[in-house]
């Protein structure tokens, strides 16, 4: 999504010059992983506990290469060389044991060298032609392969490189490759090589923190050779209620911004105001003059509708349910017909739409939280491409993006949140603003379940879970056009369990395709392994059942929290639990009710017990907000494993 059409235009050269700049990275010889040292496999491994694997070094080189073939056209070449290299400390971690590269259409892979080394010292090496060769429908071209006995101890190499030969049809302008990564990394080091003639410029990572790069210049190829190297790096850890990657990890974005070859030039927009001159004629006002079928459309959607939000509502969901992403040649009406366009121009229809039926919206370009922060003076597409209107109704606003299936109008998903955004008027003027925060939604999950508990030692389930706002968007997608098997794969994750073996009698949604009410998914199974069995007493293993959130379950230790603590919205689960069991079982203990509150939200617990059966009620509430690591334990206090909600088990007693 963040090709924008006038960017990707090609560059046409209409004469010649003096444009040499001579290929300076080579493939790197890493045929063989012969050690060069001998590895301290243990003290590595001491130095990084319950890591996948370490790499010892990291590679990355960008390189466009241009050469003067008069009279024949200048050749503008461009190399991605990648060398990198590994210890292998879990062999069950699959994208350790694989290699595998993309190559997008336009590039080839241009050279491979692969190699393993066991514990044995012996190496096996491949090339190319030992690769598994995997094809898309967008022309895309997966290279793979499985490295053989992979063992704990082994040692992996590689190097490839990547070419674009003709560079002037969508021209790589724009370089992004990260610096940190998920598992620790003894070195690693970026060169970015473009002709001296060229004009770049470096992404700012934070309001006072620029990557810090050195900068030469080799006169006899003609390049300037950006270089940045760094060394022991630290893992970048998947935690939850986190800020996103790029948002604490360290990566280099660099942009061209001004190249000439031969009498072809470019320069990028010099200012916010200027890209969104540039980019208004494609999205903005794309009406026939002498076709009516923009104002017809609009009329037919609304023509029930008596409120501004019931309009929004409905136009959007039309475009949503009736238009499909794909790029379409033409106007407003071409889009209409095609019944497809991009994400630029369904979010363009969309706010023609609702100026048709009176209501007014500004066209948005959101940057996302997934790239990090946002440097006002970085004037690129790669800043500023995510198409979105801002609608105001009833005093209250709303951020659409229409081309994102079943997504209600009152939610703003998570990564948009208090961003950057650019505003485009119609007259070609623009303002940077903020995306509002939060959801017109409410975000909760209601579970109620009904536990039967049989004197075997089985336990059958009915259970009910009802979500709501971005919770029910969510659920929505990942239920998509699955299968049986992958249906019942997702409902498995779905549920609060974390131990036991789940076997489904029956399931159902209810309210699945229409995303204006909440989402019910109904469940049936039965539980087997949670159960202790004595003469004198049982023992239920709860397996997460009054787990108060699943989506922190994590095994890192709270003193060892990298990233800050982010909740982006106002989120609840309520749990009603009915549970049921033989008359000849007596609950040893019943626990306590209890609240407990702090800055991050609150929980609540409420336990009555009958003969046969205990009722509990369990309540959940987060507020958004945004604290530093160091008050992980708080939120643990109510989502963690140790805070009151979680009950590991609970102990019957039985009459003999």
């Amino acid at each position: 999504m963040k090709a924008l059409p006038l960017l990707s235009a090609a560059l046409v050269i209409l004469l010649i010059g003096c444009n040499n700049s001579a290929r300076v990275v080579t493939f790197p010889d890493t045929t063989v992983a012969a050690p060069s040292e001998a590895l301290d496999l243990d003290a590595l491994e001491k130095r990084h506990p319950g890591q996948d694997g370490v790499y010892l070094n990291r590679d990355t080189s960008f390189e466009h290469v241009t050469k003067n073939n008069w009279p024949a056209p200048i050749e503008w070449t461009f190399f991605e060389t990648q060398n990198r290299s590994y210890v292998v400390f879990n062999p069950d971690a699959t994208w350790l044991s694989t290699f595998e590269v993309k190559v997008a259409p336009g590039y080839e892979l241009e050279q491979v060298a692969l190699s393993i080394r066991g514990t044995d010292g012996k190496p096996r090496t491949f090339g190319k032609a030992d690769l598994k060769e995997e094809r898309d429908s967008n022309g895309k071209v997966t290279f793979k392969l499985a490295y053989p006995d992979v063992r704990k101890g082994s040692l992996v190499k590689e190097a490839y490189v990547l070419k674009k030969a003709n560079c002037w049809s969508a021209p790589p302008l724009h370089h992004e490759v990260p610096l940190q990564f998920s598992i620790p990394c003894q070195q690693a080091s970026f060169r970015f090589l473009y002709p001296d003639w060229w004009e770049t410029k470096v992404k700012a990572l934070g309001p006072d923190r620029r990557l810090p790069v050195e900068v030469r210049k080799d006169e006899k190829a003609n390049k300037v050779i950006m270089t940045y190297t760094a060394k022991d790096i630290a893992a970048v850890e998947k935690e939850p209620y986190a800020p996103f990657f790029k948002e604490v990890s360290n990566y280099a974005e660099i942009m061209v911004t001004k190249l000439n070859l031969g009498n072809a030039t470019y320069r990028a927009a010099a200012s916010w105001d200027a890209y969104a001159a540039e980019f208004k004629g494609y999205v903005i006002d794309r009406n026939p003059i002498f076709s009516q079928r923009v104002v017809r459309t609009a009329a037919e959607v609304t023509q029930a509708c008596k409120t501004d939000r019931e309009r929004l509502e409905a136009l959007v969901g039309w475009v949503q349910t009736n238009l499909e992403v794909g790029y379409t040649k033409g106007n407003f009406a071409d889009v209409l017909v095609a019944k497809k366009g991009s994400v630029y121009q369904l979010t363009g229809l969309t706010q023609s739409l609702l100026q048709k039926a009176g209501i007014y919206s500004r066209f948005l370009l959101i940057h996302s939280a997934d790239d990090g922060f946002f440097d006002r003076d970085y004037v690129s597409s790669e800043e500023m491409y995510i198409p979105a209107l801002l609608v105001e109704t009833g005093g209250r606003p709303h951020v659409v993006l229409p081309y994102l299936k079943d997504l209600p109008v009152d939610l703003i998903p998570e990564r948009f949140q208090g961003q950057t955004a650019l505003a485009i008027e119609a007259s070609g003027g623009a303002q940077i603003i903020t995306v509002p925060t939060g959801n017109l939604a409410t975000n909760e999950v209601v579970e109620d379940y009904a536990l039967t508990f049989s004197e075997d030692g089985k336990v059958r389930v009915v259970e009910e879970k009802v979500f709501q706002g971005s919770n029910a968007f969510s659920v929505r997608r990942s239920l998509s056009a699955l299968n049986r098997e992958e249906t019942e794969k997702v409902l498995k994750g779905l549920l609060t369990y974390s131990e036991g073996k789940v076997e489904f009698t029956k399931y159902e949604f209810v309210d699945q395709n229409d995303f204006k009410k909440p989402l019910k998914v109904h469940l049936e199974y039965v539980i087997d392994n949670l159960v202790t069995l004595t003469p004198e007493e049982v023992i239920f293993n709860t397996g997460g059942l009054f787990a108060p959130a699943s989506r922190l379950r994590t095994k890192v230790d709270p003193k060892e929290r990298q990233n800050p603590v982010r909740i982006y919205v106002n989120e609840a689960s309520r749990k009603h639990i009915t549970m049921s069991f033989p008359s000849s079982w007596t609950l040893a203990g019943v626990p306590k009710d209890f609240r407990l509150e702090n800055r991050f939200g609150s929980i609540t617990g409420a336990y009555k017990s009958s003969p046969g059966q205990l009722r509990v009620e369990q309540a959940l509430v987060l507020k958004e907000s945004s604290e530093s690591r160091e008050r992980v334990q708080e939120l643990l206090e109510l989502t963690g494993n140790h805070s009151k909600l979680h009950i590991p088990a609970l102990v019957f007693k039985v009459k003999p």
